[in-house]
């Protein structure tokens, strides 16, 4: 089985203690190296999260403009 199989197990468990008992059967060298991936994955998963989050929050902003100044039209 392949680091990468190994690693798409371990996603699929849920459990914590489940979690535990199958990362000690993994030897340390791929831990580690299942460590890098991990890192590397959750820095893109941020780097995600804050284009996404800049991406609403500049829609917010046009909407609440927009709202504005429908709001000065209807009077």
């Amino acid at each position: 089985m392949t680091i990468f199989e190994k690693l798409s197990t371990l996603a699929e468990i849920t459990d914590q203690d489940e979690m535990i008992k199958a990362c000690k059967i993994i030897p340390d060298e791929e831990l580690r190296l299942a460590l890098v991936v991990l890192a590397l994955a959750y820095n893109k998963n941020e780097q995600a999260n804050r284009e996404i989050f800049h991406r609403q929050t500049q829609e917010i902003d046009s909407l609440k403009e927009k709202i504005k100044e429908l709001e000065k039209a209807s009077k």
